[in-house]
Formats: C-alpha cells, sequence, structure tokens
C-alpha cells in the first residue's frame, strides 16, 4: 500500500463525512421549516372551524330573535320578554362583532366578508330596533310604518344570513373535495 493511496483514501472518507454532515443539517433544517408550516397551518384550520362553530351558534340564536322583534316591537303590550329579546339581539350583535374582529385573519374572505356584512346590518338596525322599542312602551300603538320597517329590517338579516350559510356551504364543500 502506497502513501498516496491512504491519503487518497483519508481525504475521501473526510469529504464523504462533510457531504453526509451537510445533508444531515440541510434534512433537519427542512424537517423544522415543514413541522412548523404544518404547525401553522393547522393552527389556522382549527381557529376557521372555531370561528364556524362559533357563528352556526350565534346565527341559530338570532334568526329566531330577529323574528321576534319583528313580531313583539309592533305589538302592544311591551312585556319583560320583548324587553329580554331586544337587549339579546344587541348583545349578540356585539358578540358576533367581536368573532368577526378575532377571526377575520382565518377565514375566507367572502365568508368573513359575508358575516361582517351581517353585523354591520345589525348594528345600523339597532336604533330603529330600539326607537320601536319606546314607542311601544309608551303604549303607542305601532303605524304602518312601523311594521313595513320591522319587516324590511327581519328580511335584511334573514338575506344576509342565508348569504353567509350559502357562502359558508360552497366553500365547506369545496375543501373536503365536493363540487
Amino acid at each position: 500500500m502506497s502513501i498516496p493511496w491512504l491519503v487518497k483514501r483519508a481525504i475521501e472518507a473526510c469529504a464523504e463525512k462533510a457531504v453526509g454532515s451537510i445533508f444531515e443539517k440541510r434534512l433537519e433544517k427542512y424537517k423544522a421549516e415543514l413541522s412548523r408550516t404544518t404547525m401553522a397551518r393547522e393552527v389556522m384550520l382549527e381557529r376557521e372551524m372555531v370561528f364556524y362553530d362559533t357563528i352556526d351558534a350565534q346565527i341559530a340564536e338570532l334568526v329566531p330573535l330577529v323574528q321576534d322583534l319583528r313580531d313583539n316591537l309592533t305589538e302592544q303590550p311591551f312585556t319583560k320578554e320583548k324587553r329580554d329579546h331586544l337587549i339579546r339581539v344587541l348583545k349578540l350583535t356585539l358578540e358576533m362583532k367581536d368573532v368577526s374582529l378575532r377571526y377575520q385573519a382565518y377565514v375566507e374572505e367572502d365568508i368573513w366578508s359575508s358575516f361582517n356584512e351581517l353585523v354591520i346590518k345589525m348594528q345600523s338596525q339597532q336604533s330603529r330596533w330600539f326607537d320601536l322599542a319606546k314607542k311601544i312602551s309608551a303604549g303607542d300603538d305601532a303605524n304602518e310604518e312601523d311594521r313595513c320597517d320591522a319587516g324590511r329590517m327581519c328580511e335584511q338579516a334573514l338575506l344576509l344570513v342565508a348569504l353567509v350559510r350559502m357562502r359558508q356551504a360552497k366553500y365547506l364543500k369545496s375543501i373536503s373535495g365536493g363540487v
């Protein structure tokens, strides 16, 4: 055996070890990046699903409340139950706004925008619902304009609820592989 051959083998072994070490380091770095990406996607998906679960419960509560307001705030007498319905709609609107702001970054844009549009509509209607409640609580009867306003506000809210639901269903079908 010659010394040049031994030197050559030693250099080859050293080069293989260096290349292997670099490869292992790059592989570990790639695994770490992949793991972080996967964890970030899982967090986003979890928060998106929390949004859907939360708005499902809120909308399920909102629909009958708005329908009750339409009927209750145009008829005498103004009872504690009617007052409680109005107060609950006002509080629920604030809760919906909180959810809208909290989860905006995690939800598909068209779903979030339709839900946010519902929240904005509910906020803009609050003063008119309150005016109807004041009128009925003062003992005054609702006139035809009041009944039309109540019906229109209820219809607008229900149409926006339907838009949120349609967009939500379409999106969830698309990500689940459905058409």
